[in-house]
């Protein structure tokens, strides 16, 4: 098979889809297929695509280099995908068997430019999240918005042109369903490594650094700090658990809502929060190993638009979740099913401080059955046989 993967991204920085897309390659290759990757570089210094995937020969990539955006300047982030689409449109001409897009705001342009410059080649799109209702979700755009229905417009007629859609969980493929797409494959996020362990308390190296945390019940958040991870609840559960001292809520992370969240635990007087900076990927394991409980938040609508990848890791690693999501989502149904865990409405912060207090009563620091879900559905190899399983189906079906 001959594969052209278009990509949003750039391996010159850091990015959650990154090892995903490399172990997809990976797996290409080393049954003797040809992958040619357009990257959209924006001047990092990141190690670029792995040696061992390019050694294979079969992997070539050209960069198109563009300019750093704020991530706060969506108008400017808007244009400069347009003006990606443009320089990639050009790369893209060659015979394929497939082209893969990866997760952008433009699709609907690169679908059309993939159909006219790659002729005969079935076309995959990669869902990540569901633009533009992710930014309804959280408030940014507002449905009966004119911007709101140019956006959704344009990426409806990309899910109706392409042969195939992969995404993340069966939330969203349940909203892309009514978007069209012949066929919608669900495979969720995996981790870097399928022999991912928790790493012992007396090994950790983060809590070696961090002496502070120690005595304590730790209940922690680390990942992204934004709108739609909704890290708020978690200090206003802290709020409702000042007085239990042998609590700890741990926030280990960065991004666009960082300093605002720092000075509202500030202005709450909290006693029982603690700041750390985002870890390297090659730190996560020990930062979600030293949890007692691991949390996962998401804004109220979210669900139906993305998935936490951080999941992957989670239930890796072994330990008790508490999940803040849409309750009638099976997102909540997932977490609920793994004994240990629990799921309570996103925006409820006393639901949540009540199942930190019940998660710490029952001291369960092992969850054997994550650890199953992980080996069973969220692992790297299996994710990967997924992904080649449907580009076959793709490629063979003519009808």
């Amino acid at each position: 098979m001959n594969v052209l993967m278009v990509l949003s991204l750039g391996f010159d920085r850091p990015g959650p889809s990154l090892h995903l897309l490399s172990a997809v390659m990976r797996g290409l290759a080393a049954r003797g297929d040809r992958v040619h990757v357009i990257q959209k570089l924006s001047g990092g210094d990141g190690p670029g695509i792995p040696p061992d995937v390019l050694d294979t020969g079969l992997v070539t990539t050209v960069g198109i280099d563009m300019p750093v955006v704020g991530k706060n300047n969506f108008v400017g982030r808007y244009a400069q995908s347009l003006a990606y689409v443009r320089r990639a449109a050009k790369a893209m001409a060659g015979r394929y068997d497939l082209v893969y897009i990866h997760s952008c705001q433009t699709l609907a342009p690169l679908v059309r430019a993939a159909r006219r410059r790659c002729p005969g080649a079935k076309v995959l799109v990669n869902v990540q999240d569901i633009f533009p209702l992710n930014a309804a979700a959280i408030g940014v755009m507002k449905k009966d918005g004119l911007p709101y229905r140019l956006f959704a417009g344009a990426q409806a007629r990309a899910y109706r042109r392409a042969d195939g859609i992969i995404t993340l969980s069966r939330d969203m493929q349940e909203v892309l369903a009514g978007e069209g797409g012949r066929a919608i494959e669900v495979i969720p996020p995996w981790t870097y490594d399928d022999d991912l362990r928790a790493v012992p308390e007396a090994e950790n190296r983060f809590l070696r650094e961090h002496p502070e945390l120690t005595g304590f019940f730790r209940v922690v958040y680390a990942g992204n700090i934004g709108q739609m991870q909704n890290v708020e609840i978690v200090l206003e559960a802290a709020g409702h658990l000042r007085e239990r001292e042998d609590i700890c809520f741990v926030i280990v992370g960065g991004g666009a809502r960082t300093e605002k969240l720092r000075q509202k635990a500030e202005d709450m007087g909290l006693p029982n929060v603690r700041f750390y900076p985002m870890q390297n990927a090659d730190r996560a394991v020990e930062v979600y190993s030293m949890a007692h409980v691991n949390l996962i938040t998401l804004a109220p609508g979210v669900t139906r638009t993305a998935f936490p990848s951080k999941t992957a890791i989670c239930c890796a690693v072994a330990r008790p979740i508490l999940a803040a999501v849409d309750p009638g989502s099976h997102y909540a149904s997932m977490i609920r099913g793994i004994p240990g865990t629990r799921s309570v409405p996103a925006g409820d912060a006393r639901a949540f401080a009540e199942a930190v207090t019940d998660l710490e009563a029952k001291k369960r620091d092992f969850c054997p059955e994550a650890r199953e879900l992980y080996a069973r559905e969220l692992g790297m190899k299996n994710g990967v046989a997924r992904h080649l399983a449907f580009f076959d189906q793709l490629k063979g079906d003519t009808t």
